[in-house]
């Protein structure tokens, strides 16, 4: 079975996750080689926080969703939102609901 049901998601074999800086939701489809809880990308901060992520999004293979630079923030993706391949969502950022993010965004 390529795809684990995990939490009430489904999560690709090859995916790697942090799971203690997780908070997720369920239904979401997670690919291969996506990689979540990863440090955030920047040359003076520190990794601290929580990545959050609602219901039912699909995030395609190798996408990357870095954790937020301290405690007060969080790097959030609300529901049904679709990340195509290779996308980046760095430290921080805040996804609300429905949206479509094409191929390579940063």
């Amino acid at each position: 079975m390529i795809y684990q049901k995990i939490k009430g998601n489904y999560i690709h074999k090859s995916a790697v996750i942090d799971w203690k800086n997780l908070i997720i939701g369920k239904g979401n489809k997670i690919g291969p080689y996506v990689v979540i809880g990863g440090d955030a990308q920047h040359p003076r901060k520190k990794n601290n926080g929580k990545i959050l992520i609602g219901d039912n999004n699909i995030i395609n293979e190798y996408c990357n969703i870095h954790r937020p630079t301290n405690n007060k923030k969080k790097t959030i993706i609300g529901n049904y939102n679709y990340i195509m391949n290779s996308t980046t969502i760095d430290h921080d950022c805040c996804l609300e609901n429905n949206i479509v993010l094409s191929s390579n965004v940063v």
